[in-house]
Order: structure tokens, then sequence, then C-alpha cells
């Protein structure tokens, strides 16, 4: 059968572009993507991964800025028979993925704020469609009677292929806007408190057209002789929202070399409002709410380091069972994820770097579709960092993800959908004391 579904979906996805939580992104730093374990961070990205810290960086202003770039790629693969496609490829490709952390020390208290792609930040292009898009075609060209569609096509016999054209685009972005107190209790313990406002906005725009569906009489149907089922549909819409999140935060310095971490973030609840111009597919009604809450998430760390060689493990584990989520939280179990980092110093100047990360993700069979799939997953990464000077040092961090494959719950043989996945990237960092 000729293959004519032609679709771009050009999508910046809710759920993280790389690692943490279902919805939430914990790639915070170029640190952080070459070493994957930054809960007990003392540097300047402890502003995200250990606020309580930055009471222990040392007097004044300290900046933090860095970018990651990251590239994907998606698979999914689907049974039913009269699918134009049993394979069906695309990409996600993530530019600019900036952080920011800036902090302020004076005496034994600490003010900080960060800026994060706390979710979302990715785009991805499937040129050739997603099986969401023509499964219902592919349902009446599994052989079903014209005249069941229409009693005046009865002499056209059976379905038994289609066509379509295709076009999605879409954008989600969920920005984190931080800001921390925080204060050395003593020189073993500092503690933090902190508060994170997420302003999210996912938009839709796209539709379907020239819908054809093939008959055994070799007659082609339109939208003109077939009515509603096959007009061309369109839509355009977007969901925007806003969310409080409050972060509790310790450090203990445990002895000279070995510190602790703990973090908490309290659920935020997240309702994205429908402000729709065009919904002929009735998946947008304007004006309608839907909850999207950010799941809690606590974090533990642990640090030990000697000189400028550094061992760092770390555990974070979101409660994704406590969510307001439509009914998908029904579907999703806790995700969390655990690793090992270490740094080592080969000269004064240069400090080299990897680490491992392995996630298990929440998703159970019931949740995962085409449309939004999490799978469990090993990375590692490596990289390094030079020291300008006693005050500056850029870093670089490479990583690359495996994914476990995935499968949706099917009841039904041929509804069977597996999905996979690949991730790889880099990032660049500078941070400056002043």
């Amino acid at each position: 059968m000729k293959k004519m579904m032609m679709m771009t979906l050009l999508l910046i996805l809710t759920v993280q572009v790389f690692a943490g939580g279902m919805v939430t992104n914990s790639n915070q730093s170029a640190e952080y993507m070459r070493t994957l374990n930054r809960n007990a961070s003392v540097g300047l990205d402890a502003v995200y991964f250990n606020p309580a810290a930055v009471a222990g960086l040392g007097q004044g202003l300290h900046l933090y800025l860095s970018n990651q770039t990251i590239s994907q790629t998606r698979t999914v693969e689907a049974d039913f028979p009269t699918y134009n496609n049993n394979s069906w490829s695309g990409e996600t490709f993530a530019p600019a993925f900036p952080n920011l952390h800036v902090a302020y020390v004076t005496g034994s208290l600490a003010f900080s704020a960060s800026f994060q792609p706390i979710g979302g930040g990715g785009t991805a292009e499937f040129p050739a469609g997603l099986p969401a898009f023509e499964k219902d075609l592919a349902v009446f060209s599994n052989g079903v009677p014209a005249a069941l569609l229409n009693p005046a096509l009865e002499s056209l016999g059976n379905f038994n292929g289609y066509s379509v054209d295709a076009a999605f685009n879409g954008s989600s972005l969920y920005l984190g806007f931080q800001g921390n107190f925080s204060y050395a209790l003593s020189e073993m313990i500092q503690a933090g408190i902190g508060v994170r406002y997420i302003s999210a906005k996912n938009t839709y725009e796209g539709g379907l057209e020239n819908i054809v569906l093939k008959t055994t009489s070799g007659t082609d149907l339109t939208a003109a002789i077939a009515g509603e089922r096959l007009a061309d549909k369109f839509v355009e819409a977007e969901k925007t929202g806003s969310a409080m999140v409050f972060i509790l935060s310790a450090n203990m310095q445990l002895t000279k070399q070995i510190n602790a971490s703990l973090r908490y973030e309290t659920k935020g609840a997240l309702e994205m409002t429908n402000s729709t111009i065009t919904d002929d597919v009735d998946m947008f009604p304007d004006g309608v709410v839907t909850h999207s809450d950010i799941p809690a998430q606590f974090s533990f760390g642990l640090g030990w380091q000697e000189g400028l060689t550094r061992v760092e493990v770390s555990a974070d584990y979101w409660f994704n069972t406590a969510v307001d989520w439509d009914g998908k939280e029904e579907k999703v179990d806790n995700n969390y994820e655990a690793g090992v980092g270490v740094e080592f110093g080969l000269t004064e100047s240069l400090v080299i770097s990897g680490g491992y990360l392995y996630a298990v993700t929440g998703a159970r069979d019931e949740y995962q579709t085409d449309l939004d799939f999490s799978l469990s997953s090993n990375t590692v990464a490596f990289g390094g960092k030079y020291i300008l000077s006693d005050k500056k040092y850029v870093s670089l961090g490479l990583f690359d993800t495996i994914y476990m494959e995935g499968q949706n719950y099917a009841p039904i043989p041929f509804n069977q959908e597996r999905y996979m996945k690949t991730s790889i990237g880099f990032a660049v960092g500078y941070s400056h004391d002043f």
C-alpha cells in the first residue's frame, strides 16, 4: 500500500528532555551533565541542587551560567495490520537549554536565585507521523464495508487503504524562577528555604487534510462524497497555567572531607486552562481546565572531597501517585533515580570527571502511548573542568543515555505498541566568584 501519510510534528515536550521526574528536568548545570550526581554540590549549582550549602560558598557575589544541547531519537512500532507504516521514527533537538544561578553571601546569610527550564525544552519532528493520527483511518481500511460509512456507498465494496496529509505544531515550556534563603547554623550545619514559581504554556496548531479512504472497487472517497468523517480538521489552541513549589534543604559537613545533603520540594498544584480558536477534533474545548500537578520530590546526596578529587552519590524520589493528572496518576508508580559521580584532579588547573545514573520510570504499561511515553534508563557521562583562576572556571560535559524498551497495555494483540528512545548531548558552563 502506497505510503502517503505525510506529517511534521513539532513538539516542545512537557516531559523532561533528559533526566528527572516524569514532568520535571534535573539537568540544571554543566556540572550535572559531566557527573550526573550533584545533590551534595558545594559549588554554585548548589543554588538548585543543594540550596542550604550556598551559605558556605564564601563571602560576596557568585555567578554561574551554562547551556546544554540535547539530541534524542524516538521510535514507535505498532502491530495493527492496516497501518501504512509499522514503525515511526522522530528526532528531538534542544539546542538551547540555559541555566542561570546567582548567589550573594554575607556573614552567615546567603541569598540566591536561579532560572531553569524545569519542564520541557526540546523539539521533536516525526516526518512519517505517529500511529495516533491514523488509527481511525487504519481501522476503516481493515475491510470495513463502505456502506457502514454511508448506505449510499454500498456499491463501492469494502475499504482497503487510506491516505492523508497532516501537520501539527506544538510547543510546551515550563519555566522555573527560584529564590532561596540559606543560613549557616554552625560550621557543620547549613539550612535553606526557597520557593520556585513555574510558568507553563503549551500551544497546539495544525490539522488533517486531503483524507481519502480507498475501496475495493477502485474508488477513492473524499470529503465531498463521504461527509464530516473525512472533512479537513484543524486545531489552534493553547494551555496556560502556573504553580508554586516550596523547597526545604539541609547540608551537613560531617567531617572535613564528607558532606551530606537533604532536599524536599513540595507538590506544585498546576491547572492548565484552554484558550481555543479552532478545535475541529474536540481535543481542546475553550475554557476547560485540566490538572498537571508537579510531583513532590525528595533528594539525598553524599560527597567526599580531597583536594580536587571528589566522589559523590545521589538519589531522587518523586511522589507521582499523590498528584492530580485527571486520572492518569492511577496508571503510574512513584519513580526514582540513583547514581555516582567522580572528579579527579589531573593538575592544579585541570579536573576530569565521569558519572553513572540509573533511572526507573513510574509509568506502567497502561500509561504509555505514542504521544506520551516514559522509559527507564541508564546514563553515562564524562567531561572536565578547567580552572582559570581561584575565582573562575569553565566546564564541559558529555552524556549518553540508553533507554529500556517500553510498551503499552494492549488486551487486543493487534493494538500492541513498542517504544524506544536514545539521547546524547553536551553542556558548557562558566562560574565566576566576584
